[in-house]
Formats: structure tokens, C-alpha cells, sequence
């Protein structure tokens, strides 16, 4: 698994570990008796770690286009940084983040 994708995993399985202790506590807690130690969301994380790659998965091809405004964003950031001016079109811009994402997907 891609180091970024499991990044967004373990982002994805923390959140629904959150969930579980909230009211509408999930059926981890039927399946490994909830006592709320961190053993158990671990083992609840284990369980459903495929769910888990699979958003993970959603996730990033979600994001595989940039919006205009991060484009910009990254154009002005990349002008900023430069000690001589430098002129990074939007569709360079949108390339590299497209194929940074790709790799994410790998």
C-alpha cells in the first residue's frame, strides 16, 4: 500500500473509532466488547482495514483533479519561494498535482 494512501486509511479508521463513542456507538462494540481502551479500536481498525483502503481509495481519486483555487494557490506558494522570478502555468501546476495524486492511488 502507497504511503499517502494509508495516511488517509488511518485518518478514516480514526474518525470511525471517534464515532464509536458517540451516541449511535457502532457494532465494534458488540463485536470486541467496547471498553473503551485503545486495544479494542485497534482491533476494531484490523477488522475492517480493507473498508478502510478502499475509502482511502475514494478518497483520493476524489481529489485527483485540483480546483482552480488550489492551482492558484500552488502557482503563487511556488512564485513566493523563488529567488528570481518564475512563471509555473496552471496546467503545469494541475499536472504535477494530478500525477502526485496518481502515485497516491498506486
Amino acid at each position: 500500500m502507497n504511503e499517502m494512501r494509508e495516511r488517509v486509511a488511518r485518518a478514516l479508521a480514526h474518525a470511525a473509532g471517534g464515532k464509536m463513542i458517540g451516541p449511535g456507538r457502532c457494532r465494534a462494540m458488540q463485536e470486541f466488547g467496547w471498553h473503551g481502551d485503545g486495544k479494542h479500536l485497534e482491533l476494531y481498525a484490523e477488522a475492517h482495514w480493507k473498508d478502510f483502503d478502499n475509502d482511502a481509495g475514494f478518497a483520493l481519486s476524489a481529489m485527483r483533479l485540483p480546483t482552480l483555487a488550489m492551482l492558484r494557490a500552488a502557482c503563487a506558494k511556488a512564485a513566493e519561494e523563488q529567488v528570481r522570478p518564475v512563471a509555473i502555468r496552471l496546467t503545469d501546476a494541475e499536472q504535477m498535482f494530478t500525477a502526485m495524486i496518481d502515485e497516491a492511488l498506486k
